[in-house]
């Protein structure tokens, strides 16, 4: 079982792959290491009904499961799971009705999957229950879902992904154990990570306004941090978000990358805050220090950014106005900030963190101490929108 199997597979079936999968995609850069990826993953899902996709945290591995889904017109539910997840919420589970003292049953992700062919990611597959993996290694095996003592063949189309992170944690490994036992059941794809010039191509593709020398220079320089602090990684999924954010915002770049002094401090404000804002606050601090040294910003300005800056708050009847950010009122209504929080610099400099992440569209998870404010500032920003 391996690449060979896969490969000799696919050139059995090349001929029902869909004739776009090399084509331009909204969001998808095609760099060598991309090609390959898809070709693997692609081999997998001609051969075989279960496909077992690993890489580093933050590589690709969903967006590239959702490529080619939608090249393959397929629907697609995603599962995330911990270890808390147990099988009755993959298979379904009896709910309340509309009738009083009555209950239906409610189908799970995966029965739905099953029954109408559509392709099911299992996210964190080592996250997985050994209760979990008692329904999927059956699956797996003969294409029929047992649920008690009914039997569901698996309809034409139903494809099952199961994702893990490449990790060398004894937590990860102890956990991947679960995975590894019913190893030969699945078809294995690995997925790559781009190589430093490849992840600076694909940011200048997607975001044509900054520099590549600028972008290439910089990811060289953040490749150097992460090669010397343990808690900083440079994952594709970070950089695509920072080029993202300079991309929407009007930095003064010339050709050549030079960032005038003007706007020195404002890129890296969000550099920081794109990379850095899950770090505790001392770690935090001297990766801003590191920033700061790339960017050339001056040690007064980074004093002041750590210690002294304090976002600018002010709330219209249209607009939210937190620091960097600016979300539109969707339901405009006379508010003031007193009615709603004390706007200290410590609570503003979170709100502006969240905003900007509200604004790009971006995904948030608060982590704190409990009763240290994380639903209440987040009440708030929904209360101001």
């Amino acid at each position: 079982f391996g690449w060979t199997h896969i490969m000799s597979s696919r050139t059995e079936t090349a001929a029902e792959a869909p004739s776009g999968l090399g084509k331009a995609c909204p969001g998808m850069v095609f760099t060598e290491t991309v090609k390959h990826n898809i070709e693997s993953l692609t081999a997998a899902v001609e051969s075989s009904m279960a496909i077992l996709v690993e890489g580093i945290t933050g590589v690709g591995k969903t967006s590239l499961i959702s490529h080619l889904a939608d090249q393959y017109k397929q629907d697609l539910i995603t599962v995330n799971i911990d270890d808390t997840f147990d099988a009755k919420d993959l298979l379904g589970n009896y709910v309340c009705s509309d009738t009083p003292g009555s209950y239906v049953v409610q189908e799970g992700p995966l029965t739905s999957g099953v029954k109408q062919g559509r392709w099911v990611i299992i996210e964190d597959i080592d996250l997985a229950s050994f209760d979990l993996m008692s329904v999927l290694i059956p699956l797996i095996d003969t294409g029929v879902l047992t649920i008690q003592d009914k039997e569901i063949p698996a309809a034409e189309g139903f494809k099952l992904f199961a994702t893990q992170a490449l990790s060398s944690t004894s937590t990860a490994t102890m956990n991947r154990t679960k995975v590894l036992s019913s190893f030969n059941l699945w078809a294995h794809v690995v997925i790559y990570s781009l190589s430093l010039a490849e992840m600076a191509f694909v940011v200048s593709q997607l975001n044509p306004s900054i520099p590549s020398t600028f972008v290439t220079s910089f990811l060289t320089s953040l490749n150097e941090l992460a090669g010397t602090h343990t808690r900083f990684r440079l994952a594709l999924r970070e950089i695509l978000k920072w080029g993202k954010r300079l991309g929407k915002t009007n930095f003064a770049f010339n050709e050549s990358g030079y960032i005038p002094s003007t706007t020195r401090t404002a890129l890296f404000e969000e550099t920081v805050d794109a990379f850095c804002s899950h770090l505790p606050r001392k770690e935090f601090a001297e990766m801003a220090v590191e920033f700061a040294n790339k960017l050339q910003v001056s040690l007064d300005a980074t004093t002041y950014y750590l210690n002294l800056r304090k976002p600018q708050f002010r709330l219209t009847d249209t607009t939210v106005e937190v620091g960097r950010s600016t979300i539109p009122r969707l339901t405009p209504q006379q508010r003031t900030a007193a009615n709603l929080f004390a706007p200290t610099k410590t609570c503003l400099t979170l709100m502006e963190s969240i905003m900007v992440a509200i604004q790009n569209g971006e995904p948030v998870l608060l982590t704190g101490e409990t009763g240290i404010g994380k639903t209440f500032v987040v009440q708030c920003v929904a209360q101001m929108v």
